[in-house]
């Protein structure tokens, strides 16, 4: 990671889902928040989707309440799940994959309507 980082430059860095494979996220956490070049961490909170790990997601981001640190759900986001998620936490991001592409592969073009139907379900 020291190796990676120092090549980042000026940019900022998200910790992609290999956060979700961890045993132990809080001590990832830690180790995590020592670099400050990393300033987001996508997950879906462990293994499954994010709107099955709720509590997990809600514990790391208190956490990093008060850190330049962002955690960003993403894993299954789409727009009949997001409200739920929304329901039991106010996290400042959101990570869509497949949930907004038509066909929900990721080889399918990002669709405007879907993106417009997560907005109104996020505000």
């Amino acid at each position: 990671m020291k190796t990676l980082l120092a090549e980042s430059g000026d940019l900022d860095v998200t910790f992609h889902k290999a956060f979700d494979a961890v045993d132990d996220q809080s001590a990832a956490l830690e180790v995590i928040k020592r670099y400050p070049e990393i300033t987001t961490i996508l997950t879906s909170g462990g293994k499954g989707a994010s709107v099955d790990n709720k509590a997990t997601l809600k514990a790391l981001i208190e956490k990093t309440e008060g850190t330049p640190l962002t955690i960003m759900p993403g894993g299954g986001l789409n727009t009949e799940n997001v409200p739920q998620l929304m329901a039991a936490l106010t996290p400042d991001a959101l990570h869509f994959g497949t949930g907004i592409r038509a066909g929900g592969t990721y080889g399918g073009r990002i669709s405007e309507a879907l993106v417009q139907a997560v907005r109104n379900a996020v505000e």
